[in-house]
């Protein structure tokens, strides 16, 4: 019984820590704009429920800003995926030399 408690811990944290990385990672890298982006929905989700359960005031100009940076985050981590890939010739005949952040 305890080596299947064990065998069930190990599946699950090695299934959870590739979801993060897959979550956070952009063809193998880590990509700091999705970094940065969970980290502030994770304080905005931490300060919500704060406020909502424990009573705990969080300034409104501060869960603004989270918010935006969220927003944001998530729309150039959108943008990503509808740009062309570098070195891709577009309809205009000029290749395209953008850079992976």
């Amino acid at each position: 019984m305890r080596a299947f408690f064990y065998v069930t811990i190990f599946i699950i944290k090695t299934n959870t820590m590739n979801f993060f990385k897959n979550m956070l990672s952009s063809e193998g890298k880590v990509s700091s704009k999705r970094f940065v982006t969970f980290v502030c929905l994770l304080f905005m989700l931490i300060g919500y429920t704060s406020n909502l359960f424990w009573d705990f005031t969080i300034d409104n100009d501060l869960f603004q800003s989270l918010q935006w940076i969220v927003m944001a985050g998530l729309g150039f981590t959108a943008a990503e995926n509808f740009s062309p890939p570098k070195g891709v010739v577009g309809d205009d005949g000029t290749e395209s030399d953008q850079e992976e952040s």
